[in-house]
């Protein structure tokens, strides 16, 4: 049963909702970094980590982190909280790097392309801004594939 929006809206004022707290399972580092609280509201208005909507909708927004889409049993379920931390780990065939060994990993070569797919509202937090960085925000992504051509033989990172 789907709460009401404006009943939630008041709601979100007392009690974390459903709708409040799903965005915080987005697959947006953004939206993933809000609404962390599962009983009051209160400490993601006073720490600046609330966010109404996904910017996406919730009908289009992605959930979940990619690396840990896979089916998992009970043992490599247990063992999760020993796999992160600092480093390069992989699980699930995705692979982690800490910021040091992504440099050393991308030096040799020409320089990669930074691809920033944030949308505006979306340049807060640790990353910021990354300058010389290629600004195509996700929505636009698919219309704009052409501008990319120049970089066809670069790495590229996308943020």
């Amino acid at each position: 049963m789907q709460i009401r929006e404006h009943v939630d809206r008041w709601l979100r004022w007392l009690i974390v909702t459903p709708d409040m707290h799903r965005v915080h399972h987005s697959t947006r580092v953004v939206e993933t970094n809000s609404n962390f609280g599962f009983s009051v509201p209160w400490w993601d208005r006073l720490f600046g980590t609330y966010r109404a909507a996904p910017a996406l909708g919730h009908v289009r927004m992605e959930i979940g982190l990619r690396e840990y889409r896979r089916p998992l049993g009970l043992a490599p379920l247990l063992m999760l909280p020993f796999q992160g931390g600092g480093g390069a780990y992989t699980f699930g065939g995705a692979r982690t790097l800490s910021p040091e060994e992504l440099s050393a990993e991308l030096s040799p070569g020409p320089p990669p392309l930074v691809l920033d797919v944030r949308n505006a509202d979306e340049f807060v937090g640790d990353l910021g801004h990354i300058d010389g960085a290629v600004l195509i925000p996700l929505a636009e992504l698919g219309k704009r594939l052409d501008e990319l051509d120049a970089y066809r033989k670069r790495r590229i990172v996308t943020v």
